[in-house]
């Protein structure tokens, strides 16, 4: 919907030139064409009571074994170097029209200070997107087609 302004409203989003975009407006150009969201785990509560169980013994199934630890997280890839800079026009979003976006608090505590998961989501013009061979260009048919699209088109006019 958009950024969130208050408890009851949020600008929307729209598309529109870098220099028109929030991030062109706010002087951080270099953050136009992406979207991101962080998710975190919720920490979960404390036991209500502790049971008294015997401990498993290294190499029963469920006990740690060696080499069991978890593995580590992979580096972040590097910035994406592949982006075109010779693209006429960038793709940024705007800081619109306040709307109505309604929300409440609601208690919750994070498992940990960094996200379990990033979400990046990039965006560009159709144009650029081409340009940048992400959206292979249409395959040109040889012979002509009676009906393409599968139907007969209105004519102009």
């Amino acid at each position: 919907a958009g950024w969130r302004k208050s408890m009851d409203e949020v600008a929307a989003f729209y598309f529109t030139s870098l220099a028109d975009s929030y991030a062109g407006r706010t002087d951080r150009p270099q953050n136009v064409g992406v979207i991101g969201v962080a998710a975190y785990r919720e920490a979960l509560p404390a036991p209500a009571a502790e049971l008294n169980m015997p401990s498993r013994q290294a190499g029963e199934v469920g006990g740690e074994r060696d080499g069991s630890r978890p593995a580590a997280k992979a580096a972040a890839p590097s910035r994406d170097q592949a982006l075109n800079e010779r693209a006429e026009q960038r793709l940024g979003t705007g800081h619109g029209e306040r709307i109505e976006a309604p929300t409440r608090y609601t208690a919750f505590r994070r498992a940990s200070d960094a996200p379990f998961e990033i979400l990046t989501i990039r965006y560009d013009s159709r144009a650029n997107l081409l340009a940048q061979g992400i959206i292979p260009p249409a395959a040109r048919r040889s012979t002509p087609e009676p009906f393409p699209g599968g139907f007969v088109p209105d004519p102009r006019g």
